[in-house]
C-alpha cells in the first residue's frame, strides 16, 4: 500500500466496519476510565477513536441520567444509547438525540417524541421537521396534525401554501375560521 493510501485506510474502517485480521492483530485499543461523573469507554483503531461511550453513575430508576454512545462497540455493532438523556446513533431516553430517536422529547434525523419530536421525519404531539405528523401541533414542509402548518399541510386548522382540511388558509383561499384561529396569534 502506498503512503497516500494509508489516509483512507482507517476512515474506511470506520465506515465500513471492523477488519477482523486488526482485531486478532491485536490493533484495537480499549480504554476504560471512571470519573466521578460516570465511566468513559473508548476504543481506538490504529490511533483514530471509531467508539465512545460515557454512562453516568447517577441513575433514575435503572436509567443513567446521561448516556452518550457513538461509533462502533468491540463486537462490530452500533449501540442504543438508552438513559434520562440519551445521546447516539439510536437514542431511546426521556430526552433522546440521535439519528433515530425516540423519547418524551427527541431530536434525530427520525424522531419520534411522546410530547415534541424535532427531525427531518418527525411524529409526536407536537412536531416540527421537513416531514412531520402531530397530534396536536405539526410544523413542516409536509404537515399534518390538528394544528398544521407547512408547504403542504392537512389538519383542522391548516395554513399553508396548499392545504387541505376543516379550516384551511391557503394560496386558493382563506376560511374565515381560519382566519380568526392563525390571526389570534398575529401581533397585527
Amino acid at each position: 500500500m502506498h503512503d497516500d493510501q494509508d489516509q483512507w485506510a482507517i476512515p474506511g474502517a470506520m465506515m465500513a466496519g471492523f477488519d477482523l485480521d486488526d482485531i486478532e492483530s491485536g490493533e484495537f485499543l480499549w480504554n476504560e476510565r471512571s470519573t466521578r461523573w460516570g465511566r468513559w469507554r473508548e476504543m481506538s483503531l490504529q490511533g483514530a477513536l471509531v467508539y465512545r461511550e460515557f454512562r453516568s453513575t447517577a441513575t433514575l430508576g435503572r436509567l443513567p441520567v446521561l448516556h452518550y454512545a457513538v461509533g462502533k462497540n468491540q463486537k462490530g455493532r452500533t449501540p442504543t444509547a438508552r438513559g434520562v438523556v440519551a445521546i447516539g446513533r439510536r437514542a431511546i431516553g426521556l430526552i433522546a438525540v440521535g439519528q433515530f430517536a425516540f423519547g418524551l422529547i427527541s431530536v434525530g434525523q427520525i424522531s419520534v417524541g411522546l410530547i415534541a419530536a424535532f427531525g427531518q421525519v418527525a411524529i409526536g404531539a407536537a412536531s416540527t421537521g421537513q416531514v412531520a405528523a402531530g397530534a396536536i401541533f405539526a410544523l413542516g414542509q409536509f404537515a399534518t396534525g390538528y394544528v398544521a402548518i407547512g408547504q403542504l399541510a392537512f389538519g383542522e386548522y391548516v395554513l399553508a401554501q396548499l392545504g387541505a382540511g376543516s379550516n384551511v388558509w391557503d394560496t386558493r383561499g382563506v376560511d374565515a375560521n381560519a382566519r380568526g384561529f392563525f390571526g389570534s396569534f398575529l401581533p397585527f
